[in-house]
């Protein structure tokens, strides 16, 4: 295809001359502008053919415009060739380029060329096993145990995966964060911290501060700040007298009613006495109060086993879930309390019950801890088995669970999308913390280039300046950790005192309370001893007189048979005087 011939044109300008270059331009309209016009229109002509028929008109048009501008810039041209002494032929005249932009006209475009049309993507067909696919559930947790927070631990991770497997473990957390207040409790916004602290209760702060807390009265708790508590030695032994006792009591219970209890040996010894009583009498001896407090007691140690498991294994002794179990239970124990009952009444609907935040496809429910920020995690809840396990733990974890469950095609079903709703808005404030940390890291980043700027001053001076302060921080931080131990160490050696005191009060009452059963139990022999004699000396005066009656009876029977005698006598001798 031939490319079309641009045509330059001078733009109009005002001629340079005075009135007689006006006069020339006037005349100049005559033949010569007619001729070539006329040569423009033939040339115009001669070129369409040659041009794409799309742009046929155009090119004619643009020529027509051409020649106008051609025809009305010529006379100036014209003149301006007199004044310089030689003439522009008309050829010239057109091919001279102006100093002004040349105007551009469609023509002068190169025409575009076509592209071949592109063939229409073949769409994948889709087999049933990428529907099921794409339909399928979440199958795997999204996070994955790698040791990382047990760096420098002796942490027995089988025990971790069974804790893990645990719903006890934050419920009893969540009762223990609605209690801090009235129990004087540190503050605990991990998860995490109650693992460590279950996996090595002998050592652990955790453990002492809570169960400490949980055993003690109110009056007693109130002497120790929150994070103070008594050693494991104290607390342990404690809470194996708590337990101890309890199940007691459940076992007097339970021979007063007749119904069967664990074989030791404590309870073969303590019911041989009892052996003699039959089922109704026995039912006849327990009154409602006792009926209330059986099923209590049943409620409460069932779950913990029919044997006191701390009767003959101290709390470290136990497995890692008897202790998750203890510690739950103890904690429903303290909730019972009245005056924990009034606070908790008082607090918001939403943190005393944690409720799913959704399910999936397979019906599995998933459970959310808000109470525990700085370790986000979540749990499922198989709807089948009903195991518990630990499903999503970190800011990533979380991101994972958010775009698979986005990424599940099909229709939502109930409680899905609430799921999806729920994770956006968490994955929403991890960004939002995200963003505040790195502006706290940028500012932080900025403090430190200005203050590491070169000032006047020495460097030297500088260098000592820091080292004072810096030796100041660290004595001013020794002082006060120091004297928080000094604290610490002060109450609970007071704590301790006051209960050695106590358990000398209760063993010196213990004692005046056993002689003075040792001194009415003496009364009572002597006494019993008193009527047994006056008995006897009653039944010897009751014989007597008996002896002394069956001696009077003889007597009058023998003289009533002298008399009898007498009087047949005198009858005899009566009769033989009368013969």
């Amino acid at each position: 295809m031939a490319k079309p011939k641009q045509t330059t044109t001078r733009a109009r300008q005002p001629a340079k001359t005075g009135e007689a270059a006006q006069r020339k331009r006037k005349g100049a309209a005559g033949e010569d502008g007619a001729k070539k016009r006329a040569r423009k229109v033939e040339a115009g002509n001669d070129e369409a053919p040659e041009t794409n028929d799309a742009h046929a008109v155009d090119v004619d048009n643009d020529a027509s415009h051409a020649n106008e501008g051609v025809a009305d810039a010529d006379p100036a041209e014209d003149h301006g060739a007199e004044m310089n002494g030689h003439q522009h032929t008309d050829e010239e005249v057109v091919a001279t380029p102006t100093k002004s932009k040349p105007k551009k006209t469609k023509s002068t475009k190169q025409p575009a060329k076509s592209k071949p049309a592109a063939a229409p993507k073949k769409r994948k067909t889709r087999t049933l096993e990428d529907k099921q696919r794409e339909n399928a559930p979440m199958n795997k947790a999204f996070y994955v145990e790698t040791g990382e927070d047990w760096h420098a631990t002796n942490v027995d991770f089988d025990e971790l995966t069974e804790l893990r497997a645990m719903w006890q473990l934050p419920a009893a957390a969540h009762v223990l964060w609605l209690l801090q207040q009235p129990l004087t409790l540190r503050a605990c916004n991990t998860l995490l911290e109650y693992e460590a602290a279950l996996l090595s209760p002998e050592s652990s702060t955790l453990l002492e501060d809570v169960f400490t807390k949980l055993l003690l009265k109110k009056s007693e708790r109130d002497c120790l700040a929150p994070g103070i508590g008594l050693k494991y030695e104290w607390w342990n032994k404690q809470l194996r007298e708590y337990y101890l006792a309890l199940y007691d009591k459940w076992y007097a219970l339970l021979r007063k009613a007749g119904d069967k209890v664990p074989v030791t040996v404590s309870f073969l010894e303590s019911s041989e006495s009892e052996e003699d009583l039959s089922d109704s009498e026995r039912d006849v001896e327990l009154s409602d109060d006792e009926w209330l407090a059986l099923d209590i007691l049943k409620s409460r140690l069932e779950g913990l086993g029919a044997e006191c498991p701390l009767q003959h294994q101290s709390f470290g002794e136990l497995t890692v879930q008897q202790r998750c179990k203890i510690l739950l239970n103890l904690c429903e124990a303290v909730v019972d309390d009245p005056a924990n009952t009034d606070y908790i009444r008082q607090m918001e609907e939403d943190d005393l019950r944690n409720e799913p935040v959704g399910r999936d496809r397979a019906g599995n429910w998933f459970y959310f801890f808000p109470q525990f920020y700085q370790e986000r995690r979540m749990y499922r809840v198989d709807v089948k088995t009903q195991e518990w396990t630990l499903w999503a733990k970190g800011d990533d974890a979380f991101r994972q669970m958010l775009t698979a469950m986005r990424a599940i095609r099909g229709r939502k079903l109930g409680g899905e999308q609430e799921l999806i709703d729920h994770l956006e808005a968490i994955v929403e404030q991890i960004e939002e913390e995200a963003e505040v940390r790195a502006k706290q890291l940028e500012k932080a980043t900025r403090k430190a280039i200005l203050e590491a700027i070169p000032r006047k001053r020495s460097l030297r001076i500088q260098v000592k300046q820091i080292e004072q302060l810096e030796k100041q921080q660290e004595e001013v931080e020794a002082k006060k950790v120091m004297s928080q131990e000094e604290i610490a160490e002060m109450k609970r050696a007071e704590f301790l005192r006051k209960v050695e005191q106590d358990a000398e009060r209760e063993s010196r009452e213990r004692e005046r309370e056993a002689r003075r059963q040792a001194q009415e139990e003496q009364e009572r022999e002597a006494a019993q001893a008193e009527r047994e004699m006056r008995r006897l000396r009653r039944l010897e005066k009751e014989q007597h007189e008996e002896v002394l009656q069956q001696k009077l009876e003889e007597e009058r029977k023998r003289q009533e048979e002298a008399r009898k005698l007498r009087a047949m006598q005198r009858q005899g001798d009566e009769l033989e005087f009368e013969d």
